[in-house]
């Protein structure tokens, strides 16, 4: 059950430290109360400047316009970020994140990261040119810097885990969408029935 009331200040922590940069209402609304008080409160401060609101999604207005915002809806699944029981965060915001990894890596490595950029994520062959950019890919998943989950490297300061589970949901599901339509060309007005799909795909 929601344990306390959102105010703008702690949803603006919440914002800059997650990678998406945004995160609907309805995800807020399992941790907290957002009543209507609590709304008053966050509409007067998007009217100030101080994050964003469209379409019931609260964004991160200096990492995102409302526009990229919307592109990201459909297949990003921003989590909450780590909190201790005191509602304080246990992470840096995220831009100070990229800052710090910045000073810390090489060239060679910031080239890399960069190669995962605009989505934050990339089938890894894509990712590396030559041997020798295929080993420190290697030393910056081995450190954390990078992550992987199943082909795709992803930066965890751009994407949370959730979000490349959904990406990699919706390409497995490209095949089946295939052979579904390859199938419904097969019958009288591209209509089948239940049972006939159960059968054909179980």
């Amino acid at each position: 059950m929601p344990q306390s009331r959102l105010t703008p200040q702690l949803l603006l922590g919440i914002l800059i430290r997650i990678p998406e940069g945004f995160i609907p209402k309805s995800k807020l609304a399992e941790r907290y109360r957002v009543n209507s008080k609590a709304m008053k409160q966050l509409t007067q401060a998007v009217a100030s400047g101080l994050f964003g609101y469209t379409n019931n999604v609260f964004y991160d207005t200096v990492r995102l316009t409302a526009d990229q915002m919307l592109q990201l809806k459909p297949w990003c699944r921003p989590q909450m970020p780590r909190l201790r029981p005191d509602e304080t965060f246990m992470d840096a915001p995220i831009l100070e994140q990229i800052g710090a990894r910045e000073q810390q890596q090489s060239a060679a490595g910031r080239l890399l990261i960069s190669r995962l950029q605009p989505v934050g994520y990339a089938d890894k062959q894509q990712v590396y040119a030559v041997p020798e950019e295929a080993a420190l890919l290697e030393n910056l998943l081995g450190s954390g810097v990078l992550k992987q989950i199943r082909y795709l490297v992803y930066d965890p300061l751009r994407l949370g885990a959730a979000s490349v589970e959904e990406v990699l949901h919706q390409r497995d599901l490209v095949p089946l969408r295939e052979q579904l339509i390859e199938f419904l060309k097969t019958q009288k007005g591209m209509v089948a029935t239940r049972p006939l799909l159960d059968e054909q795909y179980g």
